[in-house]
């Protein structure tokens, strides 16, 4: 019993030591180590007829959910497609989506969790 002991002990002792430096590794000093790999976007269809998108990119702050910006005016997409087409540009693909409706929403509201395309070279 004894035995079965130290060696479980020394095995997570030996594993922890093994995780510890991949993490090392894999957050060393190259500019692709610095890149997030994982981010969030959040579609929202409104009473306008119009898509929005909010995205969280892993780097830059979002806390708010801001939504989308170019040349300083919220930028509006025709439709869902538009939106998934847009983050395929951007390096971006959906891994899962959530979809929320109902008297607390207003439109619908989407939920993408993404994940950086490892062919995507900005």
């Amino acid at each position: 019993m004894k035995q079965l002991f130290l060696f479980l002990l020394f095995s997570a002792g030996t594993l922890s030591a093994a995780v510890a430096q991949q993490a090392i590794v894999v957050t060393g000093g190259s500019s692709a180590a610095t890149q997030s790999r994982y981010g969030t976007a959040d579609v929202d269809f409104d009473s306008t007829g119009s898509w929005f998108l909010a995205l969280s990119d892993g780097t830059t702050p979002n806390p708010y959910q801001k939504r989308y910006r170019e040349d300083g005016k919220i930028r509006k997409f025709a439709d869902e497609a538009a939106i998934l087409n847009f983050l395929y540009i951007k390096g971006w693909e959906p891994v899962s989506v959530s979809v929320t409706t109902g008297k607390d929403v207003i439109g619908v509201h989407y939920h993408y969790l993404l994940k950086r395309r490892s062919d995507y070279q900005p």
